[in-house]
């Protein structure tokens, strides 16, 4: 069973929160966040470029991160190698997040977290 740990030890929940955002996600004002996912607002000429190109390659998919799927569902496409989302953004496990609505296409992101194995997962003090 594998664990998901901060890749560095921490002082408080605000530097933890701090080390796991996505350091390449370069987040924007409006960016928006389910559990572990990111999503950052395209601008005007890229949601368009999206909604046209789109129209016939998505649909509702588990998001994953590192070959491992979560239970969290969007409505997604890829494009230029990343990952877009918009609509109805859901955890299909009851009770662990509320739903998200994107009105927009956003790029997402996972966050920072390392993934190991349970016996080498280390717990900080």
């Amino acid at each position: 069973m594998s664990k998901l740990v901060l890749k560095k030890p921490v002082g408080s929940v605000r530097e933890a929160h701090q080390e796991l955002l996505p350091k390449n996600a370069k987040l924007k004002t409006g960016y928006q966040r389910q559990g572990e996912w990111f999503f950052n607002p395209v601008g005007d000429d890229l949601n368009m470029e999206l909604m046209r190109s789109a129209l016939h390659r998505s649909n509702c998919y588990k998001l994953h991160h590192k070959q491992e799927y979560t239970s969290h569902h969007a409505i997604q496409t890829r494009f230029g190698g990343k990952t877009y989302a918009i609509g109805k953004i859901y955890d299909n496990r009851s009770g662990r997040h509320q739903d998200l609505v994107l009105d927009r296409w956003h790029e997402v992101h996972h966050n920072n977290e390392a993934v190991v194995g349970a016996e080498k997962a280390k717990v900080w003090d």
